[in-house]
């Protein structure tokens, strides 16, 4: 699992995606409002073995977020247009492999790396 501060609200959300059995979940905790509540969002994925590895890359206006997951021997990325109706999309996949593919996500190179079992996604500017 992954947090990350989006810039979603004046002070920018905390947003993480888990896994609930083979499904993904989004939260997002509201930094703007006293209490500082969680909301549970969208349930998306199928097959989903492993923990997910969350960005907001530079895609879109105002950034889109991307998630990668190991479903069985492959990765899978998913991906929610911030910009328009926040759904969850289902994107490539790639063969399964100890490290994995560098794929471009905008200006945006995205590493990713299976370190026993789980997914390490490293972000770097191009």
């Amino acid at each position: 699992m992954e947090l990350i501060q989006g810039n979603f609200g004046h002070k920018g959300n905390f947003e993480v995606v888990v896994r609930e059995g083979e499904k993904l979940r989004h939260y997002w905790r509201n930094n703007d409002v006293s209490g500082l509540p969680w909301n549970r969002r969208a349930i998306f994925g199928d097959k989903a073995d492993s923990a997910p590895a969350l960005i907001q890359s530079n895609c879109g206006h105002k950034g889109n977020f991307e998630v990668v997951v190991r479903e069985g021997e492959k990765l899978r990325h998913y991906w929610r247009n911030n910009d328009s109706g926040l759904s969850w999309n289902k994107r490539a996949i790639f063969p399964g492999q100890q490290t994995g593919p560098t794929f471009c996500l905008g200006t945006v190179l995205l590493s990713i790396m299976v370190i026993s079992g789980a997914i390490i996604a490293r972000m770097k500017l191009k």
